[in-house]
């Protein structure tokens, strides 16, 4: 009984870990990408 308690406690914390993991990785690119569109429409608007 106390060993499934646990198991499903430890269970739900690595899954709610592993979620806001991802999400800051997906964040992290976005950001990244927001920088290369932004430094592209700087380029163009220099050119025009």
């Amino acid at each position: 009984m106390l060993y499934t308690f646990i198991f499903c406690l430890f269970d739900s914390l690595l899954e709610k870990h592993i979620k806001t993991k991802g999400g800051e990785e997906n964040e992290k690119r976005r950001i990244r990408r927001g920088n290369k569109r932004e430094k592209r429409n700087r380029e163009s608007e220099r050119e025009s």
